[in-house]
């Protein structure tokens, strides 16, 4: 089985292998096992095919992965990409004909307009979706439903690092360490308006041009013009705050691309409660899991009150954190992940 991502995945397989990455970041072919054998496809950042893929922003897809898929189809039963629309161009030709090897997409969200529905939706057999509000799109892009299975996708929960530990300091900050789609300004406010300490993820520079940075703020560097998708290092200090964490924040900015699912898995992972933006694409309940809080977009109040009263009690905060941890390992974790995929790559290969 050939497999597509969108960050490099021989990298990545190598940090599981260690024990120092953790195995979700895989999406499921950590664990398949000997029923597949899983060649990762290179992903390369330079040359004349990612250049192109830069120049048409990726419209047609990754199209050195799709030219190695095309070169290697044989190889493999199955193409299988964790990030559906860098296989388009692919997809399109197996709508056509013109590519034999069955494919499966995992799509985060819902297809946008344009060279990703019709044809490309077509050329996917078998198709993953992240949520609910992702399936309803594939389907008004005109997927038949048949097509799509819905799983969710958690964390792995056997990563040395997400180890169960005690209850955060009685010091512990606020701690934000998305870097993609992320609210900054909503929370910033919010944090001024109640000195709490925390820290947080972003460029500093940028986050200083619209109101000075709270002095119990920290802000961690993420290039403003990092636009990479692969998720932050967990060998770089992030998993260290998140486990230090009294509470994770998690504002968004976009309510239809999918953004700060890895946070919020990794912070469930680490029994850390969360206030995070409601949004369509999480089909779970943080309230009533017990594991944190809903605000909405852009709520300075609500972002405010919140933190308020959660960082007020502390001893509620470590128990909402080992609520979140518990529900995971029943109901939303890698395994269950790999579970789904094998079920779906075995309807695709017709096994």
């Amino acid at each position: 089985m050939l497999f597509a991502n969108n960050y490099d995945m021989a990298r990545a397989r190598a940090g599981w292998r260690a024990g120092t990455y953790p195995g979700h970041h895989l999406y499921g072919t950590a664990g398949l096992g000997e029923e597949f054998d899983v060649v990762d496809l290179p992903l390369a950042t330079e040359g004349p095919l990612a250049l192109a893929t830069y120049l048409t922003r990726g419209k047609f897809g990754n199209l050195g992965q799709q030219l190695a898929a095309v070169k290697q189809g044989r190889r493999g039963s199955l193409v299988y990409g964790a990030a559906a629309h860098n296989l388009r161009a692919l997809a399109a030709l197996r709508a056509a004909r013109l590519f034999s090897t069955p494919i499966v997409g995992v799509f985060h969200s819902a297809p946008s307009h344009g060279f990703s529905r019709g044809p490309a939706l077509r050329g996917f057999d078998r198709a993953i979706a992240l949520s609910r509000h992702a399936e309803r799109g594939l389907v008004a892009g005109g997927m038949p439903a048949e097509r799509i299975a819905v799983i969710g996708w958690g964390a792995d929960l056997d990563f040395p690092g997400f180890a169960p530990r005690g209850a955060a300091a009685a010091d512990a900050p606020v701690v934000a360490t998305g870097k993609t789609g992320r609210d900054l300004g909503t929370l910033l406010a919010a944090l001024r308006e109640t000195g709490l300490p925390a820290r947080i993820y972003g460029d500093r520079e940028a986050l200083s041009l619209t109101a000075p940075i709270p002095e119990a703020v920290s802000v961690l560097p993420v290039a403003a013009n990092d636009t990479s998708s692969a998720p932050l290092k967990y060998d770089e200090g992030v998993l260290a705050d998140l486990r230090s964490a009294a509470l994770v924040a998690i504002p968004l900015t976009n309510m239809q691309l999918l953004q700060g699912l890895t946070e919020v898995v990794d912070a469930l992972a680490c029994a850390r409660p969360m206030i995070l933006t409601r949004a369509p694409y999480f089909d779970f309940d943080i309230e009533a899991i017990g594991c944190g809080w809903w605000v909405e977009r852009g709520d300075v109040r609500g972002w405010s009150e919140r933190l308020t009263a959660a960082m007020a009690d502390r001893e509620r905060l470590a128990q909402m954190g080992r609520a979140g941890r518990a529900w995971a390992e029943e109901h939303l974790n890698a395994e269950l992940f790999t579970a789904g995929l094998r079920r779906v790559l075995r309807d695709a290969a017709g096994r």
